[in-house]
Parts: C-alpha cells; structure tokens; sequence
C-alpha cells in the first residue's frame, strides 16, 4: 500500500497533467487513517 501511495505522490509531483481517479484512491482512505492514528497513539508515548 505505502509503495503506491508514494508512487502516485511523484507522478502527482512530476509528471505532466497527472489526474487520479477516484475509484483508485479512495479505498486508500480508511487504512491510512488507521494507520496516522497508530502514529499518533505511538508518538503521545
């Protein structure tokens, strides 16, 4: 998940006229949530 989220991050940040598409991004959504929470759970340690 981490690897492609990164890769769309440099085609959003380099390449020419880049458009996501909805259907691919959102399932994103709720795991990486999940796992900023895990963050901050771990950095109020």
């Amino acid at each position: 998940m981490y690897s492609q989220l990164f890769t769309w991050r440099q085609k959003g940040d380099y390449d020419d006229l880049f458009d996501f598409q909805k259907e691919n991004v959102e399932p994103y959504f709720e795991p990486v949530n999940d796992f900023i929470s895990v963050i901050e759970i771990m950095i109020q340690k």
